[in-house]
């Protein structure tokens, strides 16, 4: 079902979004999907950065409802593109996780009919039968018969039954090893047996607006849980950065660096881009009619898969993963970096343009000596710099 992962963790290789995951609760599927959607701008734009920044993105799911997003959003071209590519991955939870009552604690789950015991959610079926009902969510039905193989293909699966009981039990030791966690929870508070459920009850995650979410200590410990879950996922995807859904990234920093590398050096681009006087390509994309999307999209990742990008991305990675300070001093650094055609003498850069106006034959006519920029362009090498340059004139600019 999905190819082989032969890919080390090599920072800049792959990141996990986990700022995607449409996270699978006891509400109405397409409440859910509406609710992503209406604060979605901030996600896709981390997805945008993502493919800018790694040589592929993964995103969590347990039911596809990612896909459907990105084929609302982007188009399904967009999709098909990026799969083509090797961009685009995804790592699928098959199953559910919640706090139970009667001291289960953070639990795995699955439900089924009474009758038959076959799944009755998505998120609990197979694969190919969980990826068939998101596909049957999207309004226009998909044209390319290669999509569902593709992410097939391209889809990781494991089972919560083996993520759900390590990511509990770390945080339950991340609660009593952190001070700041332990004043969330009152002294000789049992884990496993918080007050606020009923005995025969369970109570799932959910990233639903606040009234959804009582805040008590169970939504607190789910919170962390779902955290921790997002890092277990990231090493089953071999990802070496990572975002977070959970909003507790100040509380898990330090778990994040040891567990992956380090998180997505987001300021540090926004940084380099400020410095560079950079349009928003996120704007430039987001921004547009729906049916506008795939296109700029287009454009942005035929400026990413050049020589260029390739090198940007080697030196973004090597240079200005510290603080923003670092990268600041990284692009100053580049920006001393010259190419060696511009350094050559006159006469120099006279006798390369001949030489290359003999070698081209008739079209040799059409090189003068005003044209040492594209000389410039052939000889300069792959300085990351031109990747800015380069991203910059897909905006006109």
């Amino acid at each position: 079902m999905s190819k082989p992962d032969n890919h080390g963790k090599r920072p800049g290789e792959r990141v996990f979004l986990g700022s995607m995951w449409i996270v699978s609760d006891f509400g109405p599927l397409q409440k859910r999907y509406d609710s992503f959607l209406a604060t979605g701008k901030p996600r896709f734009a981390h997805l945008l950065d993502g493919l800018l920044l790694y040589d592929r993105v993964v995103l969590p799911t347990q039911d596809f409802m990612v896909l459907t997003a990105l084929i609302d959003v982007l188009g399904e071209r967009s999709v098909l593109d990026l799969l083509n590519h090797d961009e685009l991955r995804f790592v699928r939870l098959k199953g559910s996780f919640a706090y139970g009552g009667n001291g289960a604690g953070i639990i795995s789950f699955r439900i089924g009919r009474r009758d038959t015991m076959e799944p009755s959610l998505p998120v609990f079926m197979e694969t190919p039968q969980a990826l068939d009902v998101a596909l049957g969510v999207l309004k226009h039905k998909v044209a390319s018969a290669k999509l569902r193989d593709m992410v097939l293909e391209n889809t990781t699966c494991i089972d919560a039954n083996d993520l759900t009981e390590l990511a509990a039990q770390e945080t339950y030791k991340d609660i009593m090893a952190s001070p700041h966690l332990n004043r969330l929870f009152p002294a000789g508070s049992d884990l496993i047996a918080l007050p606020g459920i009923a005995p025969n009850a369970i109570r799932a995650y959910s990233y639903l607006p606040a009234e959804n979410n009582k805040g008590d200590l169970i939504d607190q410990l789910l919170l962390l849980s779902t955290a921790n879950l997002e890092l277990k996922l990231a090493e089953v995807a071999e990802c070496a950065d990572a975002t977070t859904l959970a909003p507790v990234g100040h509380l898990i920093h330090g778990k994040i660096e040891r567990a992956l590398r380090h998180e997505v050096p987001l300021k540090q681009w926004c940084q380099i881009k400020e410095m560079d006087d950079q349009p928003d390509g996120n704007a430039y994309v987001l921004d547009r009619p729906g049916a506008e999307r795939p296109d700029a999209l287009s454009a942005l990742m035929k400026v990413r898969r050049t020589k260029h990008g390739i090198e940007f991305r080697r030196w973004f990675h090597e240079h200005c993963r510290g603080d923003t300070t670092q990268a600041a001093k990284a692009y100053a650094d580049l920006l001393k970096q010259v190419p060696s055609i511009d350094r050559c003498p006159a006469k120099v850069v006279r006798f390369i343009v001949t030489a290359a106006a003999g070698l081209l034959g008739p079209l040799g006519s059409a090189i003068g000596a005003a044209d040492t920029f594209f000389v410039s362009k052939v000889l300069a090498g792959a300085s990351p710099k031109h990747f800015l340059n380069d991203l910059r004139q897909v905006h006109g600019k």
